[in-house]
């Protein structure tokens, strides 16, 4: 049971991009509508998905995966991101502190009154992260349900892509026992931009289980600004990706007819839009209710079982899928190249 435990921690949230560590000094806000070069990107991302999941990851009772396409939006601004899943209606706005240099460092955060977001605006050691003191924030939530899940004091479980040796996940180490994600000598151009080919594995030891990451990425020369590591559990590239993917297997479990738990995720940026953004884009909304129990099993499947539920009914998760499943299969070859 612990070990399916922190199989969910991992797996029960949306992703979509990376990102460069800090920013280095004050930055000059780019030209709207240009990309300036050799400073960090400040606008919005359009990505399409193509997610593909193993049979007990989509049937468990609180899973939000099917597989298909996702539309995604990234919105990027300095330290702050926010992922819109425009498929499923759900979000993820996070915080990767304050970089030495930022204009953010003396800007108190929004409080948020108790439970929810109320507005929401995250910043540096604000409430919402109680029990980390890093300045670092990370909320999932969901339109569908008007709900949210604050990741603050359990945020270790979204940087499983860090090269971190040790993190300390639900008040457990996991240490990373492979680590060989490095860029490549081959490249390619995607958008107009030449990219450069980074692949390997990152592999941690959770829970007393393998969790194991075959992971590729088209990186160009738009410089990631430090936010846009949390799109993509803090996977550490010096430019946006155009082009990403990664495989998981997170072994097979025989109790309680578990069986396989993998997962394949594609991904392709389509569009890239440089604009000036508002710090009111990284706002939850105020009646959303926001819940603080990321690091409570039975409060993190209740919260995505709920979400679930509305996927169903609005008839987003649950249709008819032509292909059995036992395990991860590749079903776009002609399209991807990975």
């Amino acid at each position: 049971m612990k070990k399916l435990l922190f199989t969910l921690a991992l797996c029960l949230t949306a992703g979509g991009a990376m990102a460069q560590q800090e920013e280095q000094g004050q930055q000059t806000q780019p030209e709207q509508g240009v990309l300036t070069a050799g400073q960090p990107f400040e606008g919005e991302l359009e990505i399409e998905t193509y997610e593909n999941y193993s049979e007990y990851l989509q049937r468990m009772g609180n899973s939000l995966y099917f597989n298909g396409v996702h539309k995604l939006k990234i919105i990027l601004k300095g330290s702050k991101v926010h992922v819109i899943d425009e498929t499923t209606g759900c979000h993820v706005i996070a915080n990767d502190g304050n970089p030495a240099g930022s204009s953010e460092c003396n800007k108190p955060a929004t409080p948020a009154k108790r439970g929810r977001g109320a507005g929401l605006l995250l910043g540096n050691k604000s409430k919402v992260n109680s029990g980390n003191d890093s300045g670092m924030s990370y909320i999932h939530f969901c339109d569908l349900t008007k709900t949210g899940l604050d990741f603050g004091t359990n945020i270790n479980a979204m940087r499983v892509f860090l090269n971190q040796k040790d993190l300390n996940i639900s008040n457990s180490n996991a240490p990373i026992t492979s680590y060989t994600f490095a860029p490549t000598s081959t490249k390619k151009t995607i958008l107009d931009k030449e990219c450069v080919l980074y692949q390997g594995d990152i592999n941690r030891k959770m829970g007393g289980m393998d969790q194991n990451y075959e992971v590729k990425a088209w990186v160009s020369d738009i410089v990631a600004p430090a936010g846009f590591k949390w799109a993509l559990y803090c996977l550490e590239t010096p430019g946006i990706p155009l082009k990403y993917s990664y495989k998981y297997d997170g072994g097979h479990v025989s109790v309680m007819n578990v069986g396989e738990l993998s997962m394949y995720y594609e991904a392709d940026v389509t569009k890239i839009t440089p604009r000036e953004v508002s710090d009111s884009e990284f706002e939850v909304p105020a009646d959303y209710k926001i819940s603080k129990g990321a690091k409570n099993a039975f409060a993190l499947m209740n919260y995505y079982k709920g979400i679930k539920k509305q996927l169903v009914k609005a008839g987003i998760k649950g249709a008819p899928n032509e292909t059995k499943s036992s395990g991860v299969h590749y079903q776009t070859n002609d399209e991807w190249d990975f």
